[in-house]
């Protein structure tokens, strides 16, 4: 073997020891920092559909400095099967403020200062409120008061999200497993039930929060 061909050799080994330190490097630091979600059901729309997968960054610094508005995952006790279930919600209020929504507009306000949900449209915007739910009395008359470590959680599909003005009640700090961060594409979508059959993980069609 001539010495080009040794270097050419080396050059090559090379490459491809740097090639499968980034690919080990990228796989090591997604499996340490992010987690895997499939979206199930309709609470999130139209921001995600029922079927979406994505990445749910899992880091202690990014579960301890959650903003609002963040789309969250958490740990849910459903008392009707006796099972934990991980939900996906949009923080809505933080420790320690006082929330209250006013009718029949359901205008947001935070510490008696209005919020604008941008998220939202009129007509779904309107849909939160229910004056059946448990927490209705404090949420849309004088304000509910959040404590140290505790959120409150609604999905974007306001009439039909199961969340924090009912059996889920006030999200603790420490049932929250993570915070969402990429939406990946739907390359086959079922207009019908509003599902996404198929996912594509090109790029151009992720979406980040």
């Amino acid at each position: 073997m001539s010495d080009r061909t040794k270097k050419v050799l080396k050059i090559i080994t090379n490459v491809l020891l740097v090639l499968l330190f980034v690919v080990a490097s990228l796989s090591l630091v997604k499996n340490l920092m992010f987690d895997e979600v499939i979206v199930s059901g309709h609470s999130m729309e139209t921001t995600f559909y029922d079927g979406n997968q994505g990445l749910v960054e899992t880091t202690f610094w990014t579960k301890n400095n959650i903003s609002r508005f963040q789309i969250i995952t958490f740990k849910y006790q459903d008392h009707t099967n006796d099972k934990e279930r991980l939900l996906v919600k949009r923080v809505i209020g933080l420790p320690n403020e006082t929330i209250r929504i006013e009718p029949p507009n359901c205008d947001l306000y935070i510490n008696e200062i209005k919020i604008e949900q941008y998220f939202l449209d009129e007509k779904t915007k309107q849909a939160t409120f229910n004056k059946n739910i448990h927490q209705g009395n404090e949420l849309f008359l004088k304000g509910l008061k959040l404590g140290d470590g505790e959120y409150f959680v609604m999905g974007d599909n306001r009439g039909n999200s199961m969340d924090s003005r009912g059996e889920v009640g006030i999200v603790k700090s420490d049932q929250i497993t993570g915070v969402l961060k990429i939406i990946f594409g739907c390359s086959e979508f079922d207009e019908t039930i509003k599902t996404c059959k198929k996912t594509t993980y090109d790029p151009q069609y992720w979406k980040f929060f």
